[in-house]
């Protein structure tokens, strides 16, 4: 809070500002040793020169908070409000941004896992159309061997996507891990 005060035309004179003490607050400014303390307030003395003159007072409290944060759990839209935050040092942000580098590569390895579960799905659909109507066509006829043609093509297509889901299961663990390590680093 800061006081601005208009002094005495002629003589200096003593001015005591009464603040609230708040609870859970430490009075920073002006030093506690100059500050009487009663019924929950602070009762500050100020000199106020004579002449007529503005003066202006500061009376600072802080109140010290402890925050956890998880961060390989934590959400990347929380992590960039810290890595931005110019409270904290440049070393705590640069740490905080490649946190954040390190979710996008395992948010990314998750949307290839998704993406290939999307592409198996729509294979499997379109397999039980085509063995539907598989049922329904004349044996030996020009559609069923198309029909069984695209159903062998398919079956290769969900062995590639097979691989390249187990092998995006692995990327999205190896960067999950990349994550854990780093944050274990910081300590």
């Amino acid at each position: 809070v800061t006081y601005r005060v208009k002094g005495p035309a002629k003589e200096p004179r003593q001015l005591v500002v009464v603040q609230r003490r708040l609870p859970g607050w430490t009075l920073v400014k002006p030093e506690v040793k100059d500050v009487e303390l009663s019924d929950g307030n602070y009762r500050i003395p100020f000199q106020l020169p004579g002449g007529d003159k503005t003066q202006t007072f500061e009376v600072v409290q802080e109140q010290i908070q402890q925050q956890e944060l998880r961060l390989v759990e934590s959400a990347a839209d929380q992590i960039r409000v810290y890595a931005q935050a110019r409270e904290f040092d440049a070393k705590t942000r640069d740490a905080l941004t490649k946190v954040l580098q390190l979710q996008q590569t395992v948010a990314e390895a998750q949307r290839k896992v998704t993406q290939i579960d999307t592409e198996r799905q729509a294979i499997v659909q379109e397999q039980v159309r085509l063995r539907d109507n598989l049922a329904r066509v004349p044996a030996n006829s020009d559609l069923q061997r198309r029909y069984l043609a695209t159903l062998d093509k398919q079956e290769t297509e969900l062995e590639a996507l097979a691989k390249r889901r187990a092998d995006a299961d692995k990327a999205v663990e190896a960067a999950r891990e990349a994550l854990r390590t780093y944050v274990a680093s910081l300590g």
